[in-house]
């Protein structure tokens, strides 16, 4: 495993989660490990998305892998949230290794605060295949629940209504 400031090794819970309405949602991942330490970890909705994409791929990658991940990892879903973190920061950077001799894989959170050239990360984390592809499925679902897209523009559609730019401002789609 990667050293780090703090390892959190064989976690049992990996939950995306997001707070408030969709525009203006606060993103983040729940941790906790075997030793029942937890963390709270904030990052940007594209941070997350890439992390979920990242990981499909690794999974994608090994061939067979389909077959090997089973059902969802049990827990997951209801994993409650920690009332009092034991780690709780902004992440900065991220990246991930992954051990296709052990199925395992490690996930490295540096914080914003963290200097840029510090090859040391604040949190790892070491999970199994199969929570690491049930984590990015629902991480996927997660962000694609936001606010929905205009169909011509792309941009994200709010409450209010959409001037859309392809219509030169002069056409509303509601």
């Amino acid at each position: 495993m990667t050293e780090s400031h703090n390892q959190f090794e064989h976690i049992t819970g990996f939950k995306a989660d997001a707070i408030g309405q969709p525009g203006e949602r606060r993103f983040r991942l729940l941790v906790e490990a075997v030793d029942g330490r937890t963390a709270v970890l904030w990052l940007e909705k594209e941070q997350l998305l890439n992390l979920a994409v990242t990981l499909k791929r690794l999974m994608a990658v090994e061939e067979g892998a389909a077959e090997e991940l089973g059902t969802e990892t049990s827990g997951m879903a209801t994993m409650p949230e920690p009332t009092a973190p034991d780690f709780d920061f902004q992440i900065g950077r991220m990246g991930v290794q992954y051990n296709d001799q052990q199925g395992e894989v490690v996930i490295t959170a540096y914080s914003v605060e963290s200097p840029e050239d510090s090859d040391l990360p604040d949190l790892s984390l070491l999970t199994d295949r199969a929570m690491a592809n049930t984590f990015a499925n629902d991480a996927i679902k997660l962000c694609a629940a936001g606010r929905p897209l205009c169909p011509l523009c792309g941009a994200p559609m709010g409450p209010e209504q959409h001037i859309c730019p392809m219509h030169n401002g002069h056409g509303h789609l509601d």
